[in-house]
């Protein structure tokens, strides 16, 4: 079965794309479609291989096939379809998946074992210690919550706070500024609880308890987190909980995790209308939707979430157009340095290199359709190394990109994987897919909320527990 499903996605339905959108920008797909599944067994001997492989063929195949299919528009117009701007972006992927491919067979481990635990077997853990570490650290965290909540006034005062960021813009408008960890720390109450009712978990309760814990952590965290538009908040931490039970006390089946993806991306189109029309929205979603930010996406919502949230195909098409037709100053790790040090609280270091909204705005003006000079569109780490380094940024983010997935790797424990790598696994093997979403900045922020202030400190104390 998985190899028919192979022969379909990356040749019989680019070859029909081809056919029926003959252009450069579909001849590009083509071929990196064929180049992906070229790589495809350098992705074979790694646990998380099989994730990362069909993450790729979604992001570098899916994405544009929709965009291109559809002609939809979203902030940014395409440049045309037969442009070679497509053609340099195909090379410059092509690139950076050639570094990693490299790196990944010429030091493929020795053994394999599936991240998937198998025959109901979960970690073994010290549920006495895990509930201790969590319920210290969400009650320090709701303090610093219920500080916030006093301070803006209450639950209608963060309700008017996100309003009036919907009515300015994110870049002008930040309430939050310099409370950085504080903030983040904060926003961690839910997960802090749901891990603490996962280890409260006893053998035999299933599924209407992992509903029930699902539902506060989401609620909780669209409380702390989601009201200020951050859905992110709200489906890391719900992300967390579900894999802490997989791991610790009831491995999903392959179907289980197909429903809760499913879940997630339907709730990520839901909550999209509140990134928009903030609390008062009609349910007239997809003219709405597309009227509200001067936009022309197919399927409203659901399409915004493939183009905007998940893919960087057009944003890193158009950067590489600007490059070749008009030209930009490099930001030679400028806009990296400073995203990575504007998670430091305080502002201690702002302005002391450009930031990558800084460079990005210049880049995109003219082409922006949003209201305001400032972008914040997205260019994940593979667009923001090109406007840094140009092509030869290829070559660092295919080293970024090996790295980080080794890392996830290793987080497993080689062998057995411990309880307290578990802690660890779960936050740090995102990297892996996010630094082809987000810009330096916001994996600073990441690193710094889920990896610094959650994980790091639960999988020392746990690890302690286990000596």
């Amino acid at each position: 079965m998985s190899k028919y499903l192979v022969f379909i996605v990356h040749v019989l339905l680019p070859s029909f794309f081809l056919l029926f959108y003959s252009s450069i920008a579909s001849f590009s797909v083509f071929v990196l479609s064929l180049y992906i599944l070229l790589i495809k067994p350098c992705f074979s001997f790694y646990k998380i291989g099989s994730v990362v492989y069909w993450f790729l063929v979604a992001l570098f195949v899916g994405v544009p096939v929709f965009q291109i299919s559809t002609n939809s528009i979203a902030y940014v117009d395409l440049p045309d379809f037969n442009s070679y701007s497509y053609l340099l972006w195909c090379v410059y992927v092509v690139l950076f998946l050639s570094v990693f491919s490299v790196l990944a067979f010429l030091f493929r481990p020795k053994y394999f074992q599936s991240v998937v635990p198998r025959d109901n077997q979960t970690v073994s853990f010290n549920a006495q210690s895990v509930r201790r570490i969590c319920c210290v650290f969400s009650g320090l965290s709701l303090c610093f919550f219920l500080y916030f909540l006093y301070s803006f006034g209450g639950i209608g005062g963060l309700t008017d706070s996100y309003n009036q960021r919907l009515a300015t813009s994110v870049t002008d408008y930040n309430p939050l500024a310099g409370a950085g960890v504080l903030q983040a720390f904060a926003n961690l109450f839910p997960v802090f609880l749901g891990v603490y009712l996962v280890a409260s978990t006893k053998s035999g309760q299933g599924g209407n308890r992992l509903i029930f814990i699902l539902m506060i952590t989401a609620i909780l965290s669209f409380v702390v987190s989601g009201i200020f538009g951050s859905r992110q908040g709200v489906v890391f931490a719900s992300f967390g909980v579900l894999w802490f039970w997989h791991f610790l006390i009831k491995p999903f089946s392959q179907k289980e995790l197909g429903t809760l993806l499913l879940v997630g991306g339907m709730f990520m189109v839901v909550a999209m209308p509140l990134k928009f029309f903030g609390f008062d929205f009609e349910l007239d979603l997809i003219s709405e939707f597309n009227e509200a930010r001067s936009m022309d996406v197919a399927l409203g919502p659901l399409g915004f979430l493939i183009i905007r949230d998940f893919g960087r195909f057009d944003v890193n098409v158009l950067v590489i157009n600007e490059y070749l037709a008009n030209g930009f100053d490099l930001g030679y790790g400028q806009t990296i340095l400073q995203g990575v040090l504007m998670a430091i609280p305080g502002g201690f270091f702002d302005g002391l290199f450009t930031t990558p909204t800084e460079l990005k705005s210049t880049i995109f003006l003219g082409n922006y359709l949003h209201y305001g000079l400032d972008t914040t569109l997205l260019l994940g780490l593979p667009g923001e190394f090109f406007i840094n380094f140009g092509f030869f940024g290829a070559i660092f983010f295919g080293l970024l990109f090996y790295f980080t997935f080794k890392m996830a790797e290793r987080c497993i424990g080689g062998r057995s994987l411990k309880s307290s790598h578990v802690f660890l696994f779960v936050y740090l093997m995102p990297i892996v897919f996010l630094i082809f979403i987000f810009d330096s900045n916001v994996i600073s922020y990441y690193l710094v909320r889920w990896v610094a202030l959650f994980s790091v400190p639960v999988w020392y104390l746990c690890r302690k527990s286990e000596i």
